[in-house]
């Protein structure tokens, strides 16, 4: 461990950080220099600690609230094969004439929106499937499944494919791939037979149990007969595999429909030389020239994944939003980065080298006390998720092993109101920070299960109470006319369920008009508000449960 001396006295300088349980993960630093000649390290994960304890050893500190992006960084790690991935092979998903996809550049495609053939899919398009009949084979003893081209069309759903439809390419290299259909608990690899067009089927191989990923076993267990070279335009979703036979390229090839139909027997996919061994892009750059990207050549392959190969922590929040088509999941993902409190702690008793190895408890910033994910907290501005605020942390006196359960400090203003079928009264906070009033439609009440109708009588509604006294009784201060009356406000839905529901006020004169039919009828008015500490009565046909946020703009929430 190093040191330096300074004035006659030996300093130990700050050691930099280290997550033992994840090489890949970099806990960022700056290393500040001295005209002395030393130089300490400092983290900006320290900065500003909420606090720090001691337990013989071991160290706990309790980091000030901060996104990962300015904290952690991963390390680039590359491609580390096998790389797996699950897609169908479809041919005949470009346009006849591959030049029209031409835009700006001859040896590359561009935006998807400027080549729309590398999108298309119609009734030409063809996919491979594994036959389902099992042929053994008499000379080798090797079983073996046919390989078809089918138009698929599910009269169902029309987006569903089957089974058979779908294949596995593993990429062992940056060269070489092998393709293979999983039937249970045996793999059907794609291979070649040799013959006058390169035959090409499916062959039975089988693995030792947990070698199945293992590539010189696959090797071994399936011969060269199954590795195929690859180029792969991930970001196009295209795929065209080859082999190399005798400084030729055999390309893979669906035979096209008049072929078939002239040679019904004929394997609809197979081999065939097309490309020069010195001059073909493939070969020599393993990215395929514009050219040679032909219907019958190349196949569509489902999206690859995004890579995981970057340096920065996305602490974005990601939500499912509403949809009215129960086959579609969609999301949406918040601009702002979310802060989170940390609990670090050294790992180990005796210290070697000039490392400190740690670990990280990250903490629940975004839940409120009652665990839950709440995404309409005003508070905290543009970061609604947020709710703690860790202040302190508690793990027992300075022994060796201190208190058997962490225990932390923490502030949040968001409480839990649970609605019944009924009447329910509940009082808004004292205080609402900088705010005085809100707009009862700023609330999001309706998402948490209130009802909405076209008149009073079939919705939810809210009665405020419009009275004074609030330094002796519950019912707050409203600016309304104090009347000692309740204020109705009701919620009123449209006929379009995609158009969200509006709270409206209910104002009737009794004289004039009857109790029942001033909940009727549809007359319209002005949007009520929640003021501080006032009374309301909620009128609910249905269990709804919300948030309430105290010293916050906003005093209904919805989770």
């Amino acid at each position: 461990m190093q040191s330096y001396t300074i004035d006659g006295l030996v300093v130990i300088p700050p050691l930099t950080l280290n997550y033992s349980l994840d090489s890949t993960l970099d806990i960022k630093h700056d290393i500040v220099s001295f005209e002395q000649g030393f130089s300490f390290d400092y983290h900006n994960i320290l900065n500003n600690s909420q606090s720090v304890t001691f337990n013989n050893h071991s160290n706990f500190y309790l980091t000030d609230e901060r996104s990962y992006t300015d904290t952690l960084e991963i390390k680039p790690i590359g491609k580390v094969y096998p790389i797996t991935h699950g897609t169908f092979l479809a041919f005949n998903t470009l346009h006849s004439d591959p030049m029209s996809a031409i835009v700006s550049e001859s040896s590359c495609l561009t935006s998807l929106s400027s080549v729309s053939a590398l999108s298309a899919v119609d009734t030409t398009t063809q996919y491979i499937t594994i036959g389902s009949d099992t042929h053994l084979q008499s000379d080798t003893g090797v079983e073996t499944r046919g390989i078809n081209v089918e138009t698929f069309v599910d009269i169902k759903t029309g987006d569903t494919l089957y089974q058979k439809y779908y294949f596995t390419v593993m990429l062992i290299n940056a060269h070489e791939c092998v393709v293979y259909h999983q039937d249970n608990d045996t793999r059907w690899y794609l291979s070649h037979i040799d013959g006058p067009e390169e035959v090409v089927k499916f062959t039975k191989t089988e693995h030792d149990d947990g070698m199945e990923y293992d590539i010189s076993q696959i090797r071994e267990d399936g011969g060269d007969k199954i590795i195929f070279k690859y180029t792969w335009l991930k970001e196009r979703n295209i795929l065209r595999l080859f082999k190399q036979f005798n400084g030729t390229i055999h390309i893979l090839r669906m035979l096209s429909e008049q072929e078939r139909a002239i040679h019904p027997e004929a394997v609809p996919v197979r081999l065939e030389e097309m490309l020069n061994a010195d001059t073909d892009s493939d070969v020599t750059t393993n990215k395929p020239n514009l050219l040679e990207l032909t219907p019958d050549t190349a196949m569509r392959v489902r999206p690859v994944p995004v890579d995981l190969d970057q340096s920065i922590i996305n602490t974005h929040v990601t939500q499912y939003t509403d949809t009215y088509n129960k086959n579609t999941l969609q999301t949406k993902t918040s601009d702002h980065v979310e802060l989170t409190n940390n609990l670090i702690n050294s790992e180990y008793y005796f210290l070697t080298g000039e490392t400190l190895p740690v670990n990280f408890l990250p903490l629940k910033n975004q839940l409120t006390p009652d665990g839950i994910t709440n995404s309409n907290n005003k508070l905290t501005g543009s970061r609604k998720n947020h709710h703690r605020r860790y202040n302190k942390h508690y793990t027992g006196s300075n022994q060796q092993h201190g208190s058997a359960n962490i225990a932390f400090d923490y502030t949040c203003e968001t409480v839990t109101l649970s609605f019944s079928p009924g009447i329910n009264y509940f009082n808004t906070p004292t205080d609402m920070g900088i705010y005085k009033k809100i707009n009862i439609n700023d609330t999001t009440l309706y998402r948490s299960g209130s009802i909405a109708a076209n008149h009073p009588a079939m919705s939810d509604k809210m009665y405020k109470k419009r009275s004074n006294y609030s330094n002796t009784t519950r019912w707050g201060d409203p600016s309304d006319p104090q009347t000692g009356t309740w204020l109705c406000t009701w919620l009123s839905g449209s006929d379009d369920p995609a158009v969200p529901p509006v709270w409206m006020d209910r104002y009737y004169i009794p004289s004039d008009i009857g109790y029942v039919d001033a909940l009727t009828s549809r007359t319209d008015h002005i949007y009520s508000t929640f003021e501080i500490g006032e009374l309301f009565e909620h009128d609910t046909a249905t269990t709804t449960t919300t948030t309430t946020t105290g010293t916050s703009a906003i005093c209904i929430n919805s989770y």
